[in-house]
């Protein structure tokens, strides 16, 4: 009876810091002040991803005029508002990399930081 009081104890220990964990981003809360900036994208449409190897909000953006291109974006600062996972954004901003970027797991697959400079809910279709 003892084991089972223990054991009820710890599954409840267990599930309650389940429910309680939040997933926490260690996303920048600034872009660099001076960065290379390689190309921008201008009133563009992506999706909201999270990266859980290194806790990051990203934005997929199909490439234009390809099969398998994509582009996954790091904001070096993101709203709240808009780390939601699948959430459809259009927006603009400025690429850049750094060294602190994954390597790419796609074919296709190119990995930037983004500037945003707007970002905007997308509706549904």
């Amino acid at each position: 009876m003892r084991h089972i009081k223990v054991i009820i104890l710890v599954c409840g220990l267990i599930g309650f810091a389940s429910i309680t964990c939040e997933k926490k981003s260690n996303e920048n809360v600034s872009c660099p002040d001076s960065h290379v900036t390689l190309g921008t994208l201008n009133d563009v449409t992506g999706i909201i991803g999270f990266d859980n190897t290194n806790n990051q909000y990203f934005i997929n953006k199909n490439v234009d005029g390809t099969i398998d291109g994509i582009y996954t974006l790091y904001p070096c600062a993101l709203a709240d508002e808009y780390k939601k996972v699948n959430l459809r954004v259009f927006f603009s901003g400025e690429l850049y990399v750094t060294d602190d970027l994954p390597k790419p797991a796609l074919g296709g697959q190119e990995i930037f930081h983004i500037n945003l400079s707007k970002v905007a809910f997308l509706p549904l279709i």
